[in-house]
């Protein structure tokens, strides 16, 4: 006779508890030239997972530089990494760029933002937001 413990599968990752959705946003106005520039930074607890739902970032020109470079805002995690960059020195120019969900992070999984301007002058807005769906681990 054979005795045996069952085997177990860990069930998948959206079925382990979602107990709290995370609403992670970074809104910075009347932002003058800059260089590299960390506005926030999210971090899994531990024992959590998370699930990156949603993402939208925006960057708004609020006053004309008198040199127009580029402008940026870049998001990276150890899941994903995109930016959002834009040469456009119109007046209440806008440049949006909206994500889905972006797949699992671990815990003590980093989520930064970051910004850039390397115009002469002038003003930009950026708006980070970010659904986040924590699960037990």
């Amino acid at each position: 006779m054979r005795i045996s413990a069952p085997t177990r599968a860990a069930t998948p990752f959206y079925d382990r508890n979602p107990s709290s959705i995370v609403t992670f946003s970074s809104n910075n106005t009347n932002i003058s030239p800059h260089g590299n520039t960390n506005r926030a930074s999210y971090t899994v607890p531990s024992f959590r997972n998370a699930m990156m739902a949603a993402v939208c970032n925006t960057m708004h020109r609020r006053t004309v530089a008198t040199t127009a470079a580029e402008t940026q805002l870049v998001t990276n995690s150890t899941i994903c990494g995109y930016d959002l960059r834009d040469l456009n020195n119109t007046l209440d120019a806008f440049t949006r760029l909206a994500i889905s969900s972006q797949g699992l992070m671990k815990a003590g999984s980093v989520q930064n933002v970051v910004t850039h301007d390397l115009s002469t002058g002038g003003t930009m807005d950026y708006y980070y937001n970010a659904e986040i769906i924590e699960y037990d681990a």
